[in-house]
């Protein structure tokens, strides 16, 4: 409809300007006044110059309504998803029954990966820059990468019954995933002047808990490698062949 009425009001100055020509080439045989066509002539302009501002004015109105609600909507499930990229970066497979007492079992993952479709959510992404899209589109070919990742490393290091190396690998790349997620995140609220992480600033963050978890496995790999060194140690001392 727009397009149409800008073809009518390029039609409607055309016409105008004929009919200014006409007026002028009339004046210079019978003295006819060009002031009316003139005037004619200026209104068309200034109709079609109020025509076109309202449109930019109303396109750059939806854009913006169009990044607000994308930033809110995408931004609230992203920040589910890293919740559960959190939940996962603790997760060593365990049960948190109090009253069983799982030392000895089988573990298995607690938390169940999350599900991010950005491809079904109904919002405007033309309006986001290319690389800012791209990064969002990526997180679940990114998820897939691990998840790969994470499965050879349970099926090629048979550590039963805890697994300890899978669920540290496991642990340890979803929390950097959850970081790289959040900075998506971040990006994204920025665009509408939204605050960053949505916290308060100084308090508690899920960023700072993710961080939280990957140090956590550093340390108990640590602690792992210094009883094994210490064992080593006292099987040499006592000339037996260590174990491990």
């Amino acid at each position: 409809m727009r397009a149409m009425a800008a073809i009518i009001a390029s039609a409607a100055v055309a016409a105008s300007a004929a009919a200014v020509a006409s007026a002028a080439s009339s004046a210079s045989s019978d003295a006819t006044p060009l002031w009316p066509a003139v005037i004619g002539f200026v209104g068309v302009l200034i109709g079609l110059g109020v025509n076109t501002g309202k449109d930019v004015v109303f396109a750059r109105s939806k854009r913006k309504a169009d990044e607000v609600y994308l930033s809110i909507m995408v931004g609230a499930y992203l920040s589910q998803y890293i919740l559960k990229c959190f939940a996962i970066a603790n997760d060593d497979g365990r049960s948190n029954d109090p009253w069983h007492d799982d030392s000895d079992d089988e573990r298995s993952a607690q938390v169940k990966e999350p599900e991010f479709k950005p491809l079904e959510m109904q919002v405007e992404w033309k309006v986001l820059s290319a690389q800012l899209l791209f990064d969002i589109m990526d997180i679940p070919h990114e998820q897939k990468r691990i998840e790969g990742s994470i499965y050879g490393e349970f099926v090629m290091n048979d550590d039963r019954p805890h697994h300890t190396e899978a669920f540290w690998k496991r642990r340890e790349m979803w929390a950097y995933h959850g970081l790289r997620v959040s900075e998506i995140a971040d990006r994204l609220r920025k665009l509408t002047g939204l605050n960053p992480s949505g916290s308060v600033e100084g308090d508690w963050t899920v960023d700072d808990g993710l961080r939280e978890a990957i140090e956590k496995v550093k340390e108990e790999r640590r602690l792992r490698d210094e009883r094994v060194t210490a064992y080593k140690a006292a099987q040499a001392a006592r000339g037996a062949t260590p174990l491990v």
